[in-house]
């Protein structure tokens, strides 16, 4: 008799969520047809409009460039690429070589000589 009233008291709540559910879900539709905005007329981004300008291949002539010391604005502007998107490709390249250089830097002679013995 208990699991029967724990199973009536389930199904009520799900119907009660569920009115919730569609309640709410009728409120949204009327107001969005008071303001004019409806399903129909949202237009989702298109998915050029998201991609990068990037490619593998454009990425590595832009960082040749910046390696050779080319202006970022030039950069963007010759490639047809944002100029955020290269400005941000400078400042990763910046930090990754920042963060490089430490660990490419030669072992000082002391520890050169303690690695030998």
């Amino acid at each position: 008799m208990d699991s029967l009233w724990q199973t009536v008291l389930l199904a009520l709540g799900l119907i009660a969520s569920l009115s919730v559910f569609l309640s709410l879900k009728r409120d949204l539709y009327t107001l969005g047809r008071k303001c004019g905005i409806g399903w129909e007329t949202r237009a989702a981004p298109s998915p050029a409009a998201a991609r990068s300008g990037f490619t593998p291949a454009r990425r590595a002539q832009a960082l040749r460039r910046l390696g050779q010391g080319d202006d970022a604005a030039r950069i963007a502007a010759s490639m047809g690429i944002p100029l955020p998107e290269v400005e941000l490709l400078s400042r990763l390249q910046r930090m990754m070589a920042s963060h490089a250089a430490p660990s490419a830097a030669p072992a000082p002679p002391s520890a050169a000589r303690a690695t030998r013995s």
